[in-house]
């Protein structure tokens, strides 16, 4: 038999060639379409996750939205209470300036005849212990314990007794889901007190913060003196108890509170 000669093998091998190279790329074209179907299919997928992740987020704005507009009624709920109270406790001020203003000008420093609401007892004496306790129980404002107990002779048991009828009637007013959200009402109000306090002291001049730290016994050189001496100050008014009056406490709160420390 007579073999190729060498034109004719490099020609079956170029025919082999192109016929393995024309199986490549119909092979990596049929894979080349797969992987697009497969890219197409995952990002429907993903389009369609994400537009499910869309629809959630819209729901849960539209809940936030509901539950805002529920805060804000639940805000001016709030506010109007608060007014009212307000209100309450600065009819409550002018019906104990008044008193005040008839018994100092009373010579048997009694309450004028035509003054006493028709069936009121006598007041009793030692009535300002218990005060103290509704106080503590009620929460009432630090500022308003220190008008009264720098403002109300000890032995003036008449407006004691109004200021006791007052807490009384507002104890026993209120139920027990009530009573909470005024107690936790009222803690906010002693805390923003706190740090009004606070600072007026700040805006003293530096030698009136001195004396006052010097008289309560902080060192100048310690640190958060004047947290110090808010938590001293305010602590010993409230917890007066027993009939004790802390005058000095309370005047120096009430300077302090003066607008622009007049006092001062």
């Amino acid at each position: 038999v007579k073999s190729d000669s060498p034109e004719e093998h490099h020609q079956v091998k170029a025919e082999q060639g192109m016929v393995l190279l024309k199986a490549l790329v119909e092979e990596a074209a049929v894979a080349g379409v797969v992987g697009v179907k497969e890219a197409m299919l995952n990002y429907k997928e993903e389009v369609a996750r994400l537009e499910c992740h869309k629809g959630l987020l819209m729901q849960q704005v539209l809940r936030l939205e509901e539950e805002l507009e529920g805060v804000d009624e639940a805000h001016r709920q709030l506010h109007d209470t608060a007014l009212q109270q307000v209100e309450a406790i600065e009819k409550r001020d002018t019906i104990i300036a008044e008193l005040t203003a008839a018994l100092a000008s009373s010579s048997s420093a009694t309450m004028p005849t035509a003054m006493i609401p028709q069936g009121t007892p006598r007041a009793q004496a030692g009535r300002l212990p218990h005060i103290q306790e509704l106080w503590a129980e009620m929460k009432v404002p630090l500022l308003h314990r220190c008008r009264f107990m720098v403002g109300v002779d000890t032995n003036d048991t008449l407006l004691q007794e109004a200021e006791h009828r007052y807490l009384l009637w507002q104890l026993n007013g209120l139920d027990a889901k009530a009573l909470g959200v005024h107690l936790a009402r009222q803690t906010q109000v002693l805390e923003r007190e706190r740090q009004d306090i606070y600072m007026r002291l700040k805006r003293l001049p530096r030698a009136d913060q001195d004396d006052i730290l010097r008289a309560y016994g902080i060192d100048l050189k310690s640190k958060l003196r004047k947290k110090q001496l808010i938590d001293k100050l305010t602590s010993r008014v409230e917890a007066a108890r027993g009939g004790t009056i802390c005058r000095e406490d309370c005047k120096l709160m009430l300077q302090l509170t003066a607008p622009k420390n007049k006092a001062f």
